[in-house]
This record gives C-alpha cells, sequence and structure tokens, in this order.
C-alpha cells in the first residue's frame, strides 16, 4: 500500500470536531500534567498534518492527472473533482485506476494494483473508449445502484489517453421503478373449455355442488395472489393482475392449470381452463385486446394453457391435455352455410393445401370441390408436391376420369385468378406452410380450414376460418360441412374415399385423436360407398420403403426415461420417416417418439409422435414446426443429422425441464 493511503485516520468531515476534542482533552489535563497536555496536543497535531499531507498528496495526484489528460488548466474545476460528493476516477485505458476521489475510495476496501473491471465487472474501458463514452452504464456496488458517465480523454501519447468516471448514485430512482414496474396491470380474460360437457354429465342433485366448487376454486386462486376477478358468463371470467403476480404465475408454470382438475373430482370429464394474459402496453383497453388474442390463441391451441401476449410476442403454459370434443353441431351447420354463401358470390374456387401434401390436405381438397362443383363454381387444387399416398389416391381418381382437369400447377395457377377468386386453404392456417404462399396476400376473398393447434403464424385476414384443433382431421371437417350443405348435396364414392383416406391417414387407422364425430363423419362417407378394403390399399408401403423404415426403428436410442430419438443419415422419403415414428410408439415404455433424417430435397425432416402424456407439438414448434399433441413436424436447413438432433435434446430438454427434475 502507498505511504498516502496507509494513513489517513480522521473520517472524512470529522477534522474539525477532531481537532475541538483535542484541545478541550489538552485543556482539561493540563493543571494536572502539563507534560501530557503538551504531549496529547503534539500527537493531534502529527495525526491531523497527516490528514492535511493526505489531501494535498491527493490533490495534486488529481491535478497531475487531470492536467495529463485534459486541456482544463482550470484550479477551481480540479478543486471540484476532488471534493465531489459523488465518486469519481481517472481510468487508464488498460483499466488500471489512476486516479479516484475520497468519495469514490470509500465505496472500496482496497484500491491499488486494482483493475476497475475488478471492482465493477459492468465496465469495459476499452468500449467505453472506443465508443466515446456515450452509453451511460448501470451497475451495483454493494447494496446501492449507480448510474456511470463517462469522459473520454483521448491523447496522441496512449499513456496519457483515459477515461474519467463520473457515478450517480440511483437506488431510490431504481427501487421506485421496480415498484411501478410491478404495479403495471395486464388484463387476463379465462374460460373453462369444456364447461358443459363436464357439467351436464354430473347427476343434477350434484350439479350445483359441482359448479360452485368450480367457480370457489377459480375466484379463490385469483383473490389468493391479490388480482381483481368478475364472473361475467357461466363460463368466462375476467380478471386484473399486475406484474409482480404475473411473474409469479409464471414461475410456478400457472400452477392453476392442474389445480382447476382437482376442484371437480368425480366429473366423468374433467374440467379443465384457458387463460388469455394482456401485457405490456400502457392502456388497459390495449391489454384488454391482447388478451383476447392471447385467449383466442389458447383455444386454437387446444385448450388446457396459458397465454400471454405481451407486446408481439407470445409465450406459452400448460397445453398438455388432449383437445375436448365439442358436441355442438351449430357451428359446422353456420361454417357451412357461410361457405356455399361465398362460393355464390365467387367467379371460381381455387384449393390448396400444404406443402408436402398428404391424404388428409389432398382429400379435403377434393371435398370442397365437391362442394363448389354442387354450387356451380369452377373449381381446381393447385398440386405440385405430394408423398406417395397422393399418388396412390391420384391412380385411382385418373382410372375413373371423375376430376379430369381438377389439379393444376403453379405454372397455370395465374390463368384462374380472377377479380371474385375465392381461395380455399385446406389442412394449414400458415402461410409459408402453403403451396403458394403469394396468393395469399394476391387473392382478397379467402377461407381456413384446418384442424392443428394454432400458431403464431396465421391466416388472419380471411372471410371464413373453421379452425377446430379438437378435430382429428381436415378431411374430418368437410364431411362434416357437407352433411349440413344441402338436402339435396351427395357425395360421390371417390370423393368419400378420399376424405376417408384422410381420416384414416390422420388417426392412424382411428388409433389416434379420434372422438365421436370423427366416427359419424366416417359413418357418413361410408354410407357414400366407401370400400375401406380399397382405401387401405392406397397405404401398403413398397418393400424398399418398408425394409428403410425397419432401418430406421433400429437405430433408435433411448433419451431420457421415455423417449425414442433416431438419428438415421441416409436419404428418406418423408412418409418413412413419419411411419417410422409411428412404428416406434410400438416400443414398450416409450411415451413419444422422434425421427431426425434427411429428406429427398436435403432437408432435415423431423417428425414426432406421443401416446398424448407428452406434447411434441410443443417440442417441435421450438424448432419452427407445428402440428399436434400427439403428432408434429418441422424441417430444418443448413445443419447435420446429429446437429438437427442436438437442437432436438435441447428443445426436450426446455420444454420438459428435463434438467430440473420434471422429465
Amino acid at each position: 500500500m502507498k505511504k498516502n493511503d496507509m494513513l489517513n485516520p480522521v473520517p472524512k468531515g470529522s477534522t474539525p470536531l477532531f481537532a475541538a476534542v483535542i484541545v478541550v482533552l489538552a485543556a482539561f489535563i493540563y493543571n494536572k500534567s502539563p507534560r501530557m497536555a503538551i504531549g496529547i496536543f503534539i500527537c493531534a497535531l502529527l495525526i491531523l498534518g497527516e490528514k492535511l499531507i493526505w489531501k494535498i498528496s491527493r490533490f495534486r495526484k488529481m491535478k497531475e492527472y487531470i492536467g495529463k489528460t485534459s486541456d482544463d488548466e482550470d484550479e477551481r474545476n480540479n478543486e471540484a473533482l476532488f471534493k465531489a460528493i459523488s465518486p469519481i476516477a481517472g481510468i487508464r485505458v488498460d483499466g488500471t485506476i489512476a486516479w479516484y476521489n475520497s468519495s469514490f475510495k470509500e465505496l472500496f476496501a482496497a484500491l491499488n494494483d486494482k483493475k476497475i473491471n475488478e471492482l465493477i465487472p459492468e465496465i469495459d474501458i476499452r468500449a467505453i473508449y472506443d465508443d466515446g463514452g456515450k452509453t451511460p452504464i448501470y451497475a451495483k456496488v454493494g447494496e446501492d445502484n449507480y448510474k456511470i458517465l463517462s469522459s473520454v480523454k483521448r491523447k496522441s501519447d496512449a499513456d496519457h489517453a483515459a477515461v474519467l468516471l463520473y457515478m450517480e448514485k440511483i437506488t431510490e430512482l431504481v427501487e421506485v421503478k421496480t415498484q411501478l414496474e410491478e404495479n403495471r396491470t395486464g388484463v387476463a380474460e379465462i374460460t373453462i373449455d369444456n364447461y358443459d360437457e363436464a357439467i351436464d354429465d354430473v347427476p343434477d342433485e350434484d350439479r350445483l355442488d359441482v359448479i360452485m366448487m368450480l367457480e370457489k376454486g377459480i375466484i379463490g386462486w385469483a383473490q389468493e395472489c391479490g388480482g381483481l376477478i368478475k364472473k361475467i358468463e357461466k363460463d368466462k371470467y375476467f380478471a386484473v393482475f399486475n406484474k409482480k403476480q404475473i411473474n409469479e404465475f409464471e414461475q410456478n408454470k400457472f400452477e392453476i392449470l392442474q389445480k382447476v382438475k382437482t376442484f371437480t373430482v368425480g366429473c366423468k370429464v374433467q374440467p379443465t381452463v384457458s387463460i388469455g394474459i394482456g401485457f405490456g402496453d400502457n392502456t388497459l383497453y390495449k391489454n384488454n385486446i391482447s388478451a383476447k388474442k392471447a385467449l383466442e390463441m389458447a383455444l386454437g391451441r387446444g385448450g388446457d394453457q396459458a397465454v400471454i401476449m405481451e407486446g408481439d410476442k407470445f409465450r406459452y403454459y400448460g397445453g398438455n391435455s388432449k383437445e375436448t370434443e365439442k358436441r355442438t353441431r351449430v357451428k359446422a351447420r353456420t361454417m357451412a352455410h357461410n361457405l356455399r354463401e361465398l362460393m355464390n358470390v365467387s367467379d371460381n374456387v381455387l384449393i390448396m393445401g400444404h406443402k408436402g401434401s398428404d391424404s388428409d390436405s389432398v382429400g379435403a381438397a377434393i371435398g370442397i370441390a365437391s362442394i363448389a362443383s354442387f354450387v356451380g363454381k369452377d373449381a381446381k387444387i393447385i398440386l405440385t408436391t405430394r408423398d406417395e399416398t397422393v399418388n396412390n389416391l391420384l391412380k385411382k381418381i385418373e382410372e375413373n376420369h371423375y376430376h379430369d382437369g381438377l389439379f393444376i400447377g403453379k405454372n397455370t395457377v395465374r390463368d384462374y385468378v380472377m377479380p371474385k377468386t375465392l381461395l380455399v386453404v385446406c389442412d394449414t392456417h400458415i402461410p409459408e406452410f402453403t403451396e403458394m404462399p403469394e396468393l395469399i396476400d394476391a387473392i382478397k376473398s379467402k377461407v381456413v380450414i384446418d384442424h392443428h393447434r394454432r400458431s403464431e403464424s396465421f391466416i388472419s385476414n380471411a372471410d371464413l376460418i373453421y379452425h377446430e384443433p379438437f378435430a382429428s382431421s381436415a378431411s374430418e371437417m368437410v364431411a362434416e360441412l357437407m352433411q349440413y350443405l344441402d338436402p339435396r348435396f351427395s357425395v360421390s364414392t371417390v370423393d368419400a374415399e378420399a376424405l376417408y383416406a384422410g381420416i384414416a391417414l390422420d388417426t392412424k387407422n382411428f388409433m389416434f385423436k379420434t372422438g365421436v364425430r370423427t366416427f359419424e363423419a366416417a359413418a357418413y362417407l361410408r354410407s357414400a360407398g366407401v370400400d375401406t378394403l380399397r382405401v387401405k390399399k392406397m397405404f401398403r408401403e413398397s418393400i424398399d420403403d418398408y425394409k428403410l423404415k425397419a432401418c430406421i426403428v433400429t437405430e433408435a436410442q433411448t433419451y431420457g426415461d421415455n423417449i425414442a430419438i433416431s438419428l438415421f443419415s441416409g436419404s428418406v422419403p418423408k412418409n418413412v420417416v413419419a411411419a417410422a415414428a409411428d412404428e416406434m410408439l410400438e416400443i414398450t415404455d416409450i411415451k413419444a417418439a422422434f425421427v431426425v433424417a434427411r429428406s429427398d430435397d436435403g432437408t432435415i425432416v423431423i417428425s414426432g409422435r406421443s401416446l398424448g402424456e407428452i406434447n411434441v407439438q410443443l417440442i417441435l414448434e421450438k424448432l419452427g414446426g407445428g402440428g399436434h399433441l400427439m403428432q408434429a413436424g418441422a424441417q430444418l436447413i443448413g445443419m447435420s443429422v446429429n446437429d438437427a438432433g442436438d437442437v432436438l435434446k435441447e428443445a426436450i430438454d426446455e420444454i420438459l425441464d428435463y434438467n430440473t427434475e420434471r422429465g
């Protein structure tokens, strides 16, 4: 330690008081012991002299430093720096502390041989020097917060170039800002997803008790955390929470989603809730609009989840329950009527599905074309990419010459775009996933028919959106529309088999994601002459594809306790990737399966399947994909199969919290 820093025995600002105490003490004992009094007085003078020498030395060092790094020779300015209440320090470009005032010294126990980033890690002197000191730095020292301003003194001699740091204490300001931030208000809309279904199955004598328990549980949850909640309908609630409360919800991953299932133990249909929270805007009105959008997103993704919309970003929690089938047919009847009206006022109808069309996408498109023909409108289906199952379906159609000229490619689409063309998108709601995304903006009148859980990217400007995440397939939805279209309408056997094939594909021959309405749609199509054996033949695999699927399954490895992942480096058709993932679910104790492989076009394809306990949609959404709770997919570009596998595992860890022992 340097000499001038070793002795500084008198605290800052107490020199006059110390001198007065010494004089009084010396005078008091002078009569009894003059020599002792003189000794005390001399010692006091030495101590005060050392204090004076320390201040003079520090001031000279400051003056010398400022003189080297600044053109300002004004003595009063230099003295002001030294006597400033705020901490100030001069730092060399290499980060060493060249000079500091007494206020700066009081912040740190030891300063010698220290660099500034050792004391305040947030400070990067080189970055400040390069930036010219334009950007303030915020840091915490001890219990206090500081705003650090800097002034760069550039010199031709690098040894004399330096940065002056001015530290402004803002602890109270930060505390006030934190309190204001925590008290910012968010709006929540809460709905019981399946209220009617849950209550209708309860015996009459117990119904009132169940309703009261459900209502008390939801209202009690909001009030317990300090929020304001109001019941606005039998199954809907409006609530207001502050930022601190919303943060707590996120930390416990909205435990109310699980708690609500315990409120009505014994119900045959387990009630679930969906929550939409709008936050981040300056007004309650705007936050309420965001809350409605968030709730719409939650319901579009299957319900039983919470969605927070802050600004234009969404955050998701929950969503691990199977979709609840709605028993009402009112919506399907209304949609059939509206679709017919839109077709009546259109010049023609263009229909397209998603890229890499499968039997569900094409089956639904053929069903819409059949409806358009009944209404008297010319319809064309845009089809450019498809899997092997679709090829088998198209061969059957070509043999019957029933739909000659129905399918068109991208090159001829423009010939069919008219001022009042109606565009119908089947089996997807994501613009960039469609066969021709450019048509979304080019054609004004649009209809979306889809059953996948809703993604953030959505064709939101459509005239008609028929989106049912609980439906098994788009083909099931179109089959329902046919039943309510017109009593005179009848579907041909060829079209019925195309729709039936779509349902069979997405339900894995009625094993997954089937409800009462799925079988009712299948029965309607069966009555139109569907031969189930002919449909089954469409899904037969070639011997090469079967062998390839077996190889993929052989490469499967267990990840965690119950997830199977196969990383296959060879080139694989996309339909085989999905078939292999389905096959891996047959392995004992496996709850979810993923296949990562390179497709024929060089893209990395990931297919995910589950038995319902693990939401593969949430996992593959992290990779830019989507789908359902039990079936999802994603595509990656510019990486190897192994790299894609690593990215997939990171997404699994994040969603399932494997790293926090929840897996």
